[in-house]
């Protein structure tokens, strides 16, 4: 009898490590944050050089901030990209390009262990003075 709980206990404590092991969850709050490869320097001057301004945006004169909401994936790729906050005039659309072609970012991790993380960030439009 006593054997036939060890085994029991054994085979409750391995499924439990699966369900952990294939954990979906998206978390919005870690332990430690997922971030761009370089940190938020390395993110500005990506943007910076990537981005090309809307030809309509800048005739119309539309300035602002493009929020554009993403999943970084337990290995760094991006996923479910989409735009949150809009401006118009091309912006929108530019910003999301700019996150999808970002590549492999660096995941949160709790626990010590890469877990998915939703994250909102701005892209900003300024026209130049």
């Amino acid at each position: 009898m006593k054997r036939l709980q060890t085994i029991f206990l054994f085979f409750i404590l391995s499924g439990c490590s699966q369900i952990e092991l294939h954990n979906s969850e998206v978390y919005t709050i870690v332990e430690e944050s997922s971030s761009y490869p370089g940190g938020l320097h390395a993110w500005y001057s990506y943007i910076k050089e990537e981005m090309n301004y809307p030809r309509q945006a800048i005739r119309m004169g539309i300035e602002g901030r493009v929020f554009v909401q993403f999943v970084v994936e337990k290995d760094g790729y991006l996923s479910n990209i989409h735009v949150v906050e809009r401006i118009g005039a091309g912006c929108d659309e530019e910003a999301q390009r700019i996150v999808q072609n970002s590549g492999k970012w660096n995941p949160a991790k709790m626990g010590g262990q890469p877990v998915r993380h939703q994250l909102i960030l701005p892209i900003l439009f300024k026209l130049p003075d």
